[in-house]
């Protein structure tokens, strides 16, 4: 394997992770977010006994499960 590919594989999984840590941060303090794909509203559902928490769009292109 190319060394050069796996830099570009490390930084695009690096920028997706911080992509996503922005997002958790702006909608857990109540600003409206939209989805990068298809701009609907991005919304937290809370985690209850049964299930994880996560952040959502209508259309559900973007699904970030929250971790125990």
């Amino acid at each position: 394997m190319d060394l050069s590919v796996l830099k570009a594989f490390n930084k695009k999984s690096a920028d997706g992770f911080h992509q996503q840590k922005h997002f958790i941060k702006k909608v857990l303090i109540g600003k409206v977010t939209q989805c990068p794909q298809c701009y609907q509203q991005l919304q937290v559902q809370l985690p209850d006994k049964n299930k994880l928490g996560h952040i959502i769009c209508a259309k559900k292109c973007t699904d970030i499960q929250f971790e125990h």
